[in-house]
């Protein structure tokens, strides 16, 4: 596993609450999470709790735009579905 992912996710855990209303910042968040969670999903899936912790307090920032909204609905239904699928392949 890339060591930085669960650095970097600690790191976006403790900025999310000090985002209020900066859409910039959301964006910024938004696109990282979505170049870590294809990575997470195959290598780290022990951190998909905090990425969904962060995808949730996102979710209540002030400065969150209608496009970020739904590129956080996007992530959560890829990280449902894979694990949906992995929980398939294991016959659970």
């Amino acid at each position: 596993m890339n060591a930085i992912i669960p650095v970097l996710i600690t790191l976006l855990g403790k900025i999310v609450p000090a985002i209020g209303a900066n859409s910039d910042l959301i964006n910024t968040i938004v696109t990282a999470l979505e170049q870590i969670v294809p990575v997470l999903i195959q290598e780290a899936k022990d951190l998909v709790p905090e990425v969904q912790n962060i995808i949730a307090a996102l979710k209540g920032t002030d400065g969150i735009t209608t496009d970020q909204w739904n590129q956080l609905d996007a992530l959560e239904q890829q990280i449902d579905a894979e694990f949906d699928s992995a929980a398939k392949d294991e016959g659970v």
